[in-house]
């Protein structure tokens, strides 16, 4: 509607009102057409001749205070809030109004007397001692200003929206001052004993615990936040991100079931309950859950990585071999500099003496990318044995056990094969009893020392 509209419809409101002095709706009609032309003060009139008719009420007196604050006539304003206040003297959150209006004046002490006059009216209201926080906060007087946050937080009359709000400023500013963190803590204590059903205290509660690596903790708030609600997805994967962090099968194979039923789409859910499957040795059960999270693949995210990387290891354990190395190639794909798919799938392929070429490019490839890893130089060492270059491998194996693999039995029994290849067949018969010392077992490894040792005797 144009201007010219409204000052047409302001004198019809006008005319009628006049003439039908009891039509309430004519005089908010008079209004809007007041505001639109910029007649403040007349539309504040207009809310006087309806309050002369019908009494003070709290929805015109807020009416009013929005047109004086607009017009910056603060006296006005907190004027109209007051009668509200002298009407009813044991109302308290007349006197939290004003004394807000005045901080956002900024205009303290004023404030704070009417704050004082709240407590007066009721001290149970807990919104009084949240105003107090902030007045104490500004005016530089720290431990008052968190003592009064504490009366609010413990009062289960506080919405739990305002608390949450305040906590998700404490999560912000904490990553800055972690020395206020332990008051963070704290203020998420009271709001939970003051709402021990509220699933958004508990979730708050365990984001906090999670940024604070107190893992167990965070866990058992999750939980508490899904036995009352099930609905947020966010919630069912930082509990399964803490279970696998903690490597707890069970648990993470249990949620993640019971999460699918609620979001049978989420790709995240089948990896966890596939990685679940797939430690405790069911890889049948393994290659479903993947396969399944697979489907649900809509972007090359760290999740579709590991899916393709688990496939992967999964294939490789039910010796699907063309499968698993296609899953290999398409994580490869996705993050070429990955460093443990590099190793895995070159070591697989030496296992099984394939592909030796492609084994000793990633293989150069994964040591470029990291330097002294003593598993990545041995695994570089064994496809140049299976490639046949035995020097350059026993190079590679030296540099394993000098970073570390000293204490490894495979990547000792590995050097003690590389050696007996070289003729070298006293070291090698004592790196294969240093790997046996070090906790290495297998048939081959025993089979090797006994055979060595026994052409010695019949030399």
């Amino acid at each position: 509607m144009k201007t010219a509209e409204y000052a047409k419809a302001y004198d019809i409101w006008t005319r009628l009102l006049k003439k039908y002095p009891d039509q309430q709706e004519y005089y908010y009609n008079l209004v809007i057409s007041c505001v639109y032309q910029g007649k403040w003060e007349e539309a504040a009139k207009t809310y006087d001749l309806l309050e002369k008719k019908n009494g003070v009420s709290e929805e015109l007196a807020l009416a009013k205070q929005r047109i004086w604050l607009h017009l910056k006539k603060v006296d006005k304003a907190v004027a109209e809030i007051q009668k509200l206040a002298d009407l009813y003297p044991r109302e308290s959150r007349y006197y939290l109004m004003i004394g807000d209006l005045y901080m956002e004046q900024k205009m303290p002490e004023e404030a704070k007397k009417q704050y004082d006059k709240a407590l007066k009216a009721d001290s149970t209201n807990p919104y009084i001692y949240s105003s107090l926080a902030e007045y104490y906060r500004k005016n530089g007087e720290r431990d008052k200003s968190f003592e009064n946050l504490k009366m609010a937080f413990k009062n289960p009359k506080m919405d739990i929206d305002t608390k949450i709000k305040v906590m998700l400023s404490y999560y912000s500013i904490t990553e800055v001052h972690g020395e206020l963190l332990e008051d963070a803590f704290t203020l998420s204590k009271l709001m939970i004993d003051a709402h021990p059903q509220e699933p958004k205290a508990w979730s708050m509660y365990g984001d906090f615990l999670i940024r604070d690596k107190k893992y167990e903790e965070a866990r058992t708030a999750f939980i508490k936040v899904l036995e009352v609600d099930k609905s947020k997805y966010i919630i069912w994967e930082q509990l399964l991100m803490i279970l696998s962090y903690e490597e707890d099968i069970d648990n993470m194979l249990k949620y993640s079931t019971e999460a699918l039923d609620y979001f049978p789409s989420q790709p995240y859910l089948f990896m966890i309950k596939g990685i679940a499957h797939y430690q405790l040795g069911e890889y049948e059960n393994a290659l479903k859950a993947f396969e399944f999270g697979r489907n649900m693949l809509i972007s090359n995210d760290e999740t579709a990585l590991n899916i393709w990387i688990y496939l992967g290891e999964t294939y490789n354990k039910l010796k699907n071999y063309p499968k698993s190395d296609d899953a290999f190639d398409r994580a490869l794909r996705m993050n070429p500099k990955n460093v443990y798919i590099l190793n895995n799938y070159c070591y697989y392929l030496a296992l099984r003496n394939e592909n030796i070429d492609k084994a000793l490019e990633m293989g150069e490839r994964l040591n470029k990318l990291e330097l002294y890893n003593a598993s990545y130089q041995d695994t570089y060492g064994w496809v140049l044995y299976r490639a046949e270059r035995y020097e350059e491998a026993k190079k590679w194996l030296e540099k394993s056990i000098a970073n570390g693999g000293d204490a490894n039995p495979t990547i000792l029994e590995h050097y003690g094969d590389i050696l007996w290849k070289l003729g070298e067949v006293d070291q090698a018969v004592i790196q294969w009893e240093k790997a046996m010392e070090e906790g290495g077992f297998s048939e081959t490894l025993e089979q090797k020392i006994k055979e060595q040792k026994g052409k010695k005797v019949t030399e």
